[in-house]
């Protein structure tokens, strides 16, 4: 397993975004957990109520702009991700469990926000690296 570390601009897409303090707006300051374990997904705002992770959306870390600090989101099991961006804090993924990100079909890949820092500490799988050359 290798440490990757990303910086690029974010582009704005509709997905689904890391909240770790339930209904009250935003993530929270810290907002450490577990994806695969913890229902810590929201809408933009992290206003409305967190659910579990279902695969394939774009992924957002974090809901609102509080979560300004460094936090670790331990990724457990296989989490199928069209993309991930991290627009607030400084983050680490970190497996735990045999956690690793795979890639959908859709050819999105990873962004950071500027002035941030994303540290990928999981295997990295991808559906369109699977396909046979013609």
């Amino acid at each position: 397993m290798c440490s990757l570390i990303f910086t690029a601009a974010v582009s704005a897409q509709a997905g689904v975004y890391w909240d770790a303090n339930g209904t009250t707006a935003g993530a929270g300051t810290t907002p450490t957990g577990t994806w695969g374990v913890d229902a810590y997904w929201n809408n933009s705002g992290g206003n409305g109520t967190p659910a579990a992770w279902s695969d394939n959306f774009d992924a957002y870390f974090s809901a609102g702009t509080d979560a300004t600090s460094t936090y670790t989101v331990n990724v457990s099991g296989v989490r199928n991700v069209a993309s991930i961006n991290f627009e607030e804090g400084n983050v680490t993924l970190q497996s735990v469990s045999g956690g690793s990100l795979n890639f959908d079909n859709s050819a999105r890949a990873i962004a950071v926000a500027p002035g941030r820092t994303a540290i990928i500490n999981a295997p990295l799988t991808s559906a369109l690296a699977k396909r046979s050359a013609p």
